[in-house]
This record gives C-alpha cells, sequence and structure tokens, in this order.
C-alpha cells in the first residue's frame, strides 16, 4: 500500500500524515474507502493540524510518547504483531477521548481504508490506565477487528474488559463512557478535519 501511495508518502509533512487536497481525497476515499459510511461507529483523532483539513495516513514509526508508562514494554515485545503500536495512528473512539490522547487542538475524522486491521484497547488512553488503573497488560485485553461494511465498535467486548482494568473504581461511568476507548492501527487512513464533515456528506 504504501508503494501504491508512493506519490502521497514522498510530500513534506511535519507528521506522519500527508496532505491531499479536496479531489485527492475524495479520488481516495472512493477507491480505497468504499467500507466507509456515516452509519458506521465512527473513530477520532487528535493531531498535528499542519496538513490541513484533508490528510493521508502512512504507516510510520513514531517519534515516541511523552512520559514513561509500563506499557511501552509491553509493547515494545510485540512488535512483530499484525498491528505494531509503534508504527500506528493512535486514536479514539470518542471526539473527547481523542482530545484526551493527545496535546493538539485539532479533532479529525479517521477513516481507514476497507479491511484494515483496528486494535481496541479497554481504557480511554493507555497512559490513564497507568496512572489510575491496575497497570497490567495481558494480550486477551485488546481485540483486534477488520474494518467492514456497517463497521461497529466491539463495544460488548471492551464494557466487559475495562471492568478488570480498575478504572470504573476510580472514574464515574458516564465519564468513561464520554472519553470512550483507544484504538490504534498501522494502516492507512484518511483524516479529515472535523469542520469538513457537512462538506464530506454533501460530496459522498
Amino acid at each position: 500500500m504504501i508503494l501504491e501511495f508512493n506519490e502521497y508518502s514522498e510530500r513534506e509533512s511535519s507528521t506522519r500524515t500527508k496532505k491531499l487536497s479536496e479531489e485527492e481525497f475524495l479520488n481516495i476515499l472512493k477507491s480505497e474507502c468504499s467500507n466507509f459510511s456515516f452509519e458506521n461507529d465512527l473513530l477520532w483523532r487528535n493531531t498535528n493540524n499542519s496538513f490541513g483539513d484533508f490528510g493521508l495516513y502512512l504507516e510510520a514509526e513514531r517519534k515516541g510518547t511523552i512520559g514513561k508508562y509500563n506499557y511501552h514494554t509491553f509493547f515494545d515485545q510485540r512488535k512483530d504483531y499484525p498491528v505494531p503500536r509503534f508504527k500506528s495512528l493512535i486514536g479514539s473512539t470518542t471526539s473527547a477521548g481523542a482530545e484526551l490522547l493527545g496535546s493538539e487542538s485539532s479533532i479529525y475524522l479517521v477513516i481507514p481504508f476497507n479491511n484494515t486491521q483496528l486494535v481496541f484497547a479497554p481504557t480511554p488512553d493507555m497512559a490513564l490506565l497507568s496512572k489510575i488503573g491496575k497497570n497490567e497488560y495481558k494480550d486477551d485485553m485488546f481485540i483486534m477487528v477488520e474494518y467492514l461494511e456497517n463497521f461497529k465498535i466491539p463495544i460488548d467486548f471492551l464494557n466487559k474488559e475495562i471492568q478488570k482494568t480498575g478504572l470504573t473504581d476510580r472514574v464515574s461511568d458516564s465519564k468513561l463512557k464520554s472519553l470512550g476507548f483507544e484504538f490504534f492501527t498501522n494502516s492507512s487512513c484518511l483524516l479529515l478535519e472535523v469542520g469538513k464533515i457537512s462538506w464530506l456528506k454533501n460530496n459522498i
């Protein structure tokens, strides 16, 4: 996929997301993201807005995380897993959760390419789990799902698993619901600034 989108990967960008024009965005959406619909459960990301309103995320190693957390070791030992977190885009199942996840002020709608593998964690933020949860990480607390037509977040699994993390003892149910769950993927995704959502609805 990176080779197929080599034209975009070579564009200058201060992030792992490359700037697109409106026409390029719509062309890629049509050719690679036909499983997307506003009837699907939506995904969100907080990121640097230097690429503008329309972006294409391409797999690349992350620069790092602010702070030291035990989960770094857990994921470092799993770099050969199908979805390596150190090369992944990280986002949230809610816009409020996306705001918590990032240090920027720009929220984007994330549109995965067809059949993208997404991994969901039973916490709004891995750092939150490290700070006030049980700080325990196991393979079976995560779930990997494919981005298909009529995509739905695996909410039943995540709601069950979050009960084991200790977060529900420290944070109210309403707050946790508003913050949603963290996800990550190393597959290509389109990013659309939230102010352009009405534009997209009028163009699909």
